[in-house]
């Protein structure tokens, strides 16, 4: 499981073989199988696809993470 570090705020997702290091923050978001994430990283509202690792002390907000990067909406788009 997670550390206890961690903070989880529903709905969320966590896919099967995911590593959560401590101090992480999940809030509204699906996190697919197998990916990392990494210590102090915070996630709102976003996606990390499966496999892909969101690195530390990083915050992601209405964002995707995927394999070749950081995909954040854009309002006004």
């Amino acid at each position: 499981g997670a550390p206890k570090s961690c903070s989880f705020t529903p709905p969320f997702w966590i896919g099967h073989g995911t590593t959560i290091q401590e101090d992480c923050s999940v809030s509204s978001s699906i996190i697919g199988p197998n990916a990392k994430i990494l210590a102090g990283a915070t996630l709102e509202r976003s996606v990390v696809w499966d496999c892909c690792t969101v690195t530390a002390d990083s915050d992601h907000a209405d964002a995707i993470i995927y394999d070749g990067g950081v995909y954040k909406h854009q309002s006004g788009d």
